[in-house]
């Protein structure tokens, strides 16, 4: 091995190939530390910027609050910015029946703000299960939930990624929230909604009472396939949109006026109202919380149990609409074998036949 000079009086060791030195690989622990001081520094401006965003909307929503207080009776202009109203004599108020995935508290703070968006600033008649849980109690799931579609005019089924594994993944499902009174039921609801969009479909009515919502968390890739015919809508971004929609009006006929102000107007009360103030804080807290937690869908859903081994036991249906095996056999080997089983009873073998026939030896 040579130890040539490199004229700085230090010497440079270079191992021939036979020598037998080892020669020590670069560390990567280093590149590693760097990376995560670099991944939660990320994690923390955003996380800051978030927060900040939040806290200017809780500002503008309490500045909001101490204005109405303090607001003069002689502006009565000003109380437009509350609410719009309608005339009821000439516009009969839409109902709404609201359907969602409890993907966290966070989303269904979300929702609650909306319906009363809906409600307050939209003058619509909403139907909500956390506003309506002592009547769910006292009617039942099931009856409730019929009666409020029979009864709305308008079905809006909110979309997002919970709701999209809800009705896509068989095997898994998301672990029920002890602080929630009603049950996880959005599967379920998906499937009434979905058969009665198909009955009227068959029937030639129009599509335009189902509505598939999604806000600005979700996409919509998250709308579940049973319903992809509905009337799609992107919120808050296509609100004034949806406003029209329920109260079948053109969004650019000028001559329709709610209050005094035209439909276009409720783009700038979701920015000024105190109502638009409360989802804008909701859906900035839903973003915040999707940042800050990734694996969120991992920790909410659990893995049902295996199915059963193979037994005689007649086999359960896996929808409600599909006939029992026993019923009607799909698989023509199962209808020979219940066959031959059939004539097995029926008759006896050739052989076995014989034998009765012919006596017996001594």
């Amino acid at each position: 091995m040579t130890t040539p000079s490199t004229g700085n009086g230090v010497e440079e060791i270079k191992p021939n190939p036979g020598s037998g030195v080892i020669v020590d690989q670069p560390d990567n622990t280093e590149y590693e530390q760097s990376l995560q001081i670099v991944l939660r520094t990320v994690c923390g401006v955003v996380g800051l910027l978030g927060l900040i965003i939040v806290i200017s909307l809780l500002y503008k929503l309490y500045k909001r609050r101490n204005l109405r207080h303090h607001r003069a009776p002689d502006h009565p202009e000003e109380e437009l910015s509350s609410s719009i109203s309608i005339d009821l004599d000439q516009k009969q108020i839409p109902t709404i029946l609201l359907l969602y995935a409890f993907d966290c508290p966070a989303h269904e703070k979300v929702v609650s703000a909306l319906a009363g968006f809906l409600i307050d600033t939209c003058n619509c008649n909403v139907h909500l299960d956390i506003f309506e849980d002592q009547i769910i109690h006292e009617r039942g799931l099931d009856d409730w939930l019929i009666d409020r579609l029979q009864e709305a005019d308008f079905i809006i089924v909110l979309c997002s990624v919970g709701a999209r594994l809800r009705c896509t993944k068989k095997r898994v499902r998301f672990k029920s929230d002890p602080y929630r009174t009603v049950p996880d039921y959005f599967a379920v609801a998906v499937d009434y909604v979905a058969e009665k969009m198909r009955v009227e479909r068959l029937k030639g009515l129009p599509m335009s009472r189902f509505i598939v919502a999604y806000m600005d968390y979700s996409y919509s890739s998250d709308i579940p396939h049973q319903i992809e015919m509905g009337t799609k809508f992107h919120l808050m971004k296509d609100i004034t949109k949806l406003f029209c929609h329920v109260h079948g009006i053109n969004s650019s006929d000028s001559s329709v006026k709610f209050g005094n102000l035209p439909p276009s107007a409720i783009d700038q009360y979701y920015e000024n109202s105190e109502n638009g103030l409360e989802l804008q804080v909701a859906i900035e807290s839903a973003k915040e919380f999707f940042k800050c937690n990734p694996n969120w869908v991992e920790d909410s859903m659990e893995a049902l149990p295996p199915p059963c081994s193979k037994s005689k036991s007649r086999p359960s249906r896996k929808r409600s609409l599909e006939p029992l095996l026993g019923e009607s056999p799909c698989d023509p080997r199962m209808v020979e074998a219940k066959v031959e089983v059939h004539q097995q009873n029926i008759s006896p073998k050739p052989s076995e036949q014989n034998q009765r026939l012919s006596p017996q030896k001594s």
